[in-house]
């Protein structure tokens, strides 16, 4: 199973010590060179990722041409522009991403996305990990890209409370393309 990745799941795991998952979990892991880029920015100059760096073993290679689909999406970041053509040209198993709007083109595209709550289920089911809700509370990967930390747009369906010191979520703050992939945490509660 080869995976295309964007930034956000890739740094996200490697914050919680986690980068590996993807090459574990699947045969091939590519990423475009602007993808990289990303991280060595958010690596410099955002605190939560000082110091990360990239798992070894993942294969870097550029699109060889953006879909007309790319070029007319508005609010897609750098890595996700080039991410997404580039696993439509390689024929991706999935694309590991979690910003709302990457998530809705990969779907435009017929992509397979999955963000990091499914890179854990994934993982779990594999034996790499004993449980998920610790990892997943480790992550605070939901408002970390697509939403912000304290959304004041109530239209944007996110709000998040601090308890006991981890997030808490209730099933109607939770984004729509999310709901699913929650629930099947909750199964494991």
């Amino acid at each position: 199973m080869i995976v295309v990745a964007d930034t956000s799941v890739l740094i996200d795991l490697c914050r919680i010590g986690h980068g590996r998952l993807l090459k574990r979990l699947f045969q091939e892991v590519v990423i475009p060179p602007e993808v990289a880029a990303e991280s060595v920015h958010l690596a410099v100059t955002v605190p939560r990722f000082a110091g990360l760096v990239l798992p070894d073993g993942i294969r870097r290679q550029s699109p060889a041409a953006l879909s007309p689909v790319i070029c007319a999406a508005k609010g897609l970041d750098a890595g996700e522009a080039a991410a997404l053509p580039l696993a439509v040209e390689i024929h991706a198993d999935a694309v590991p991403v979690d910003e709302r709007r990457g998530y809705e083109v990969a779907l435009q595209l017929g992509l397979h996305a999955i963000g990091v709550l499914g890179i854990l289920l994934r993982a779990k089911a594999a034996g790499l990990l004993a449980e998920i809700k610790p990892v997943w509370m480790c992550t605070n990967a939901m408002p970390i890209f697509g939403f912000p930390r304290h959304c004041t747009n109530k239209s944007c369906g996110w709000q998040a409370k601090a308890c006991d010191g981890r997030r808490t979520f209730s099933k109607h703050q939770i984004p729509i393309f999310m709901r699913s992939t929650l629930a099947q945490l909750e199964l494991e509660a």
